[in-house]
């Protein structure tokens, strides 16, 4: 028991050593700078090889602030399938999610896709996120918290040493993604339900 319980606290400071530059770039985004890395957003990337017990990897990459961006990870592994966890923001707001896929890192050769129509109803959606839409092209994710996670089915990975994993997504304030859809709303946009919604809880944050 002791043994296991000193496992559980080792691994638990690993990950709180990791998430140093997580906590200093949060620390920015509360101070609220004009620079440009404080339009930054982050994704964080939890891992877990077959048969790694409770211990696993955490990765994790900057983004753009608005606009429709291609985020890379880069793994290293050593292992027949893995288990991830996939936190597209850290914000309070939307998200607008294209696609995953998970991709070789030596051959490029595509290993999972999770797209609309294409198996990203197979993600479980859990913490601080729910979905708004689900469009043809891309689903809506409404981050009402800071910690909106996305669990993958196991992938097999058997012969591969390194793995990207790339999401194209966009994400934005409320206000911006009601804007932004307010002029497409009569021809194949947004649905006006949506962006009642998002108003709703603009005002609950702003009251």
């Amino acid at each position: 028991y002791l043994r296991t319980m000193a496992e559980h606290l080792l691994h638990h400071q690993h990950l709180q050593l990791q998430n140093r530059d997580l906590e200093q770039f949060a620390q920015g985004e509360r101070a609220g700078g004009d620079g440009e890395h404080h339009r930054h957003n982050f994704v964080q990337l939890y891992y877990n090889e077959a048969g790694a017990g409770d211990g696993g990897g955490f990765a994790w990459t900057h983004y753009r602030h608005r606009g429709i961006d291609r985020v890379a990870v880069n793994l290293k592994i050593a292992t027949e399938s893995l288990r991830m966890r996939i936190d597209p923001t850290v914000r309070i707001g939307i998200v607008l999610l294209y696609h995953i896929r998970v991709l070789s890192g030596v051959t490029g050769r595509v290993l999972a896709e999770f797209g609309p129509g294409n198996g990203l109803d197979a993600l479980a959606l859990a913490g601080t996120g729910r979905w708004l839409e689900k469009g043809k092209d891309y689903w809506v994710l409404e981050a009402f918290g800071n910690d909106p996670q996305l669990f993958l089915p196991e992938i097999p990975c058997a012969g591969e040493t390194e793995l990207c994993v790339e999401l194209l997504l966009a994400e934005m304030g409320f206000a911006d993604f009601i804007e932004g859809q307010a002029s497409t709303a009569d021809s194949g946009g947004i649905p006006r339900r949506i962006r009642s919604g998002c108003r709703a809880i603009l005002k609950k944050l702003f009251k």
